[in-house]
């Protein structure tokens, strides 16, 4: 049967991170079964663990040994012939676990006990003590208390008033455990305190000299019960606070007598138990003193009538009494006073009234009204806002112009800004120029402006003036021109040419669209060729057309006509002149002017060919090639013009000579000539048979016969 070699077997005591082996010899035949188990745990599944097993002996080696690796460590070996075990014991020593449950108790203003239980692992070794330390919250600094077998100790020597933290620790021979923290600080101070402060009084009543003042008790009253109330008194702008009453603890309400009316005094109160007097409340508001019942009044003179410009503030500012606080109105004519630019605040003892940027609507009857249970009052004030006049009325009317004058009327302005017209300004401005200049002032509705030029255009306006400054302007809306009743019209339309022939043209054009105030009494045509400076008459028409002949032309010749409107104040500035037109028949059969001969060009050259002719209407024009038709192509371009026609071949060749017909017509003939191309080049090869006809000793005779083509030029 198995046999376990106990003297291998042997108790453990390790400390923690360590390795620990057993090394155990096992008899037995046939060679047993070795199991190990801690407790009732499988060794070979345990990290860390690792079991070696051999015929006759098992090893067991453990690496950095922790506290839960304690316990009964037990060695089977078994076969068919029977069983054998072993136990012992493993120790892993270490640090022990943090104390637990910290409770503070008998907290005094310089001291109290802190207590806890010991930690559940002692880390195998017996507890030493423990170490506790104290943290005042202010500072932020951990300082030791001291050294304690058992698990409480008592904490002295802190400070009234401070917060505190403490932790603790538990040491044995393998070193020291985690920190046990208190959950919450404690304040060191005794069991009772001074209280809190009373909440800030309020003002519940008040008559002429006193006033009643309520507050609420403190939030904590310390512990002890609250056994007074001390109520203090300042004026608003002093220092210095002085008792002014007292009051048993259950009473939270207050008479302050000996008070002047007309000052504003501040209340605070200090609450009082065993302990002392707490911290004073914050004061109240500062209160008025005055009577209860009382009719509004005010100073009436203050309200006093205003005259501002625009733009400029306008500020009331009344003292005003009543008690009840009278309610405050301001009406302007009647109507509540409201308006984005103003400002009204009332208070007990003042109403306030501005207006920053004033404008002219702002004017008015301001009136203020005080009301209360009292009885009323009522004050009222004149305010002008001066500003500009509005623009004098229209229409701005031009009558009696002439050449060099022009008499303007208009209507008063509405407002005059309330302050009086001083005087209209009146001014003009020539529309060439574009800038405004001033005519003269006057008080009258109505001005002659004088110095105007003959037929420059203008536009009059008119502004009032009062003490503040210029209104805007009222303007003429159309153009004044400065002429007489009647005047030279305007030039009439430019002429354009309607028909022609070889001696004459046909003309037609618009009337003037003025005819400057009076009637036209005719036209007058003129004349001029092309290339001369001096224009010519050449016809006077009837007022009645627009149309005319002019006859006596050259044929040939270019010439450009104008027209002259004429009324009985004399002659327009003469029309555009027409486009240039050439004096030639309407009608006219086809003709080749320009002689053609033969052109001869080198190959490779350009071929310029520009054929004059004449024609009414302008003839069709073709050209061709042995029968066949030429057209503008890669070398050959045709430009084909009313009075002639250009053929230009580029880079020619050989097979570009021969005759090219010109052929033009219209509806009232044809005519056609034959332009002759010779292209001159080399000539083309002999032709064959090369033939030898005789031979001698020293020469040979030979024949051929002349190439097909010579070049364009006899061989030489």
């Amino acid at each position: 049967p198995p046999k376990i070699d106990r003297n291998a077997m042997f108790n453990i005591r390790v400390k923690a991170g360590k390795t620990f082996e057993l090394d155990v010899p096992v008899s037995g035949e046939p060679p047993p079964v070795k199991k190990w188990n801690l407790g009732t745990k499988e060794c070979e599944t345990l990290t860390r663990w690792t079991v070696v097993n051999q015929d006759y002996s098992t090893k067991l080696s453990v690496r950095n040994a922790e506290r839960g690796d304690s316990g009964q460590l037990t060695l089977t070996a078994r076969n068919q012939h029977g069983n054998d075990s072993a136990t012992i014991t493993i120790t892993v020593l270490a640090p022990p676990s943090a104390p637990e449950a910290m409770q503070i108790s008998n907290v005094t203003k310089d001291g109290c006990l802190v207590a806890w239980r010991p930690p559940k692992d002692d880390g195998g070794s017996e507890i030493s003590h423990y170490l506790v330390e104290k943290k005042d919250t202010e500072s932020g600094k951990w300082v030791p208390i001291g050294e304690s077998i058992n698990p409480q100790i008592r904490a002295d020597k802190l400070i009234e008033g401070h917060e505190y933290q403490f932790r603790v620790r538990a040491v044995n021979k393998e070193g020291e455990s985690p920190w046990l923290l208190g959950r919450e600080p404690i304040v060191a101070k005794n069991p009772f305190d001074q209280p809190d402060k009373p909440g800030a009084p309020q003002v519940v009543d008040w008559d002429s000299g006193q006033v009643d003042l309520a507050w609420n008790p403190p939030r904590r009253d310390g512990g002890a019960p609250i056994t007074g109330y001390i109520i203090e008194k300042k004026p608003k702008n002093s220092p210095v606070w002085e008792e002014a009453a007292r009051v048993d603890g259950n009473d939270t309400r207050a008479t302050v007598p000996g008070l002047k009316d007309g000052d504003e005094y501040e209340f605070r109160v200090t609450a009082v138990n065993k302990a002392g007097p707490s911290e004073p409340s914050e004061p109240c508001a500062p209160a008025l003193i005055k009577p209860k019942y009382l009719a509004p009044s005010l100073d009436k003179s203050l309200l006093h009538d205003i005259k501002v410009r625009v733009g400029r503030p306008i500020n009331y500012a009344i003292p005003i009494k009543g008690e009840p606080t009278p309610t405050v109105q301001w009406t302007i004519n009647n109507k509540p006073a409201v308006s984005k630019r103003m400002e009204i605040l009332s208070t007990a003892t003042q109403t306030t009234l501005d207006i920053m940027n004033s404008e002219r609507g702002d004017s008015g009857k301001y009136t203020l009204t005080l009301q209360n249970t009292s009885g009323t009052i009522s004050a009222s004030a004149n305010v002008i806002v001066m500003d500009r006049p509005s623009p004098p009325e229209g229409p701005l009317g031009v009558t009696d112009v002439c050449k060099d004058s022009a008499t303007l009327t208009w209507k008063a302005s509405k407002d005059d800004g309330g302050s009086p017209i001083k005087h209209y300004l009146v001014e003009k401005m020539d529309t060439t120029r574009g800038t405004w200049s001033e005519v003269g002032t006057t008080l009258d509705l109505k001005f002659k402006v004088p110095k105007l030029i003959y037929k420059k255009r203008y536009h009059f306006r008119v502004k009032a003036v009062n003490e503040v400054g210029e209104s805007d302007p009222l303007e003429t809306k159309q153009e004044t021109i400065a002429k007489d009743a009647y005047e030279p019209p305007q030039a009439p339309g430019k002429p354009q040419v309607t028909d022609h022939d070889k001696d004459r043209v046909d003309l037609a054009w618009t009337a003037p669209k003025d005819t400057g105030g009076a009637p036209l009494t005719g036209y007058t045509i003129q004349k001029k060729e092309r290339g001369s400076p001096i224009w010519t008459k050449a016809a006077d028409v009837p007022a009645s057309q627009t149309k005319c002949t002019v006859p006596g032309l050259t044929e040939g010749n270019d010439y450009e006509f104008r027209v002259i409107a004429n009324n009985k104040a004399g002659e327009s500035e003469p029309s555009d002149p027409s486009d240039f037109v050439t004096a030639k028949p309407k009608f006219l059969a086809p003709k080749i002017m320009t002689p053609l001969r033969e052109m001869k060009v080198r190959g490779g050259m350009t071929l310029t060919a520009d054929i004059k002719f004449i024609g009414e209407p302008p003839p069709a024009v073709e050209w061709s090639l042995d029968g066949k038709p030429v057209t503008s192509a890669d070398r050959v371009t045709i430009s084909n013009f009313d009075d002639h026609t250009i053929l230009n071949i580029i880079d020619v060749k050989r097979s570009d000579s021969g005759p090219y017909t010109l052929t033009i017509k219209n509806e009232h003939g044809k005519d056609s000539g034959i332009l002759d191309v010779n292209i001159l080049d080399k000539p083309g090869p002999p032709e064959g048979p090369l033939n030898i006809d005789e031979v001698d000793k020293d020469r040979v005779k030979l024949s051929w016969k002349p190439p097909k083509d010579d070049g364009g030029s006899p061989l030489t």
